[in-house]
């Protein structure tokens, strides 16, 4: 998956996340190098579109 994001970010996507739901994480990448990692019951924040999700809601 993480080899996918670079096309996405080279046609202008600004934010792409990965979601695992095993692990009840999601990676938010702001680039195809740069990611944040947050899980169980962290507030996720994505910076680039100004969304904030309580994990905890998501994996229920």
């Amino acid at each position: 998956m993480v080899e996918k994001l670079e096309p996405y970010f080279d046609f202008g996507v600004k934010s792409c996340w990965i979601v695992i739901p095993t692990l009840q994480a999601i990676l938010v990448y702001d680039s195809p190098t740069h990611y944040e990692f947050y899980h169980e019951d962290e507030i996720l924040k994505d910076k680039i579109l100004n969304i904030e999700i309580d994990l905890k809601k998501v994996f229920e």
